[in-house]
């Protein structure tokens, strides 16, 4: 299942030590275009806990979310150069 039919799928979650010495969440999730991604999205980035999200998919959307966060148009069929 990939972006191509909506579906969301989470890549990795990796936690990480942030510079006050707590762990954070840095999310990548494809199909993040799609509503139920969109809605994930919307809610991750309100957690506190959550530092950085990396949306991918074929659409371009940019939903707001409160923790740093970028939004790639990217499809996996594109040749890797």
């Amino acid at each position: 299942m990939g972006s191509r039919n909506g579906s969301c799928r989470l890549l990795t979650a990796d936690c990480l030590l942030s510079k006050g010495g707590l762990l954070t969440t840095r999310l990548a999730i494809t199909g993040s275009g799609g509503y139920l991604a969109q809605q994930l999205i919307t809610r991750l980035g309100l957690d506190s806990d959550v530092e950085f999200i990396l949306g991918l998919d074929i659409r371009p959307r940019e939903p707001k979310v409160v923790c740093e966060a970028r939004f790639l148009r990217f499809d996996r069929g594109w040749p890797i150069r």
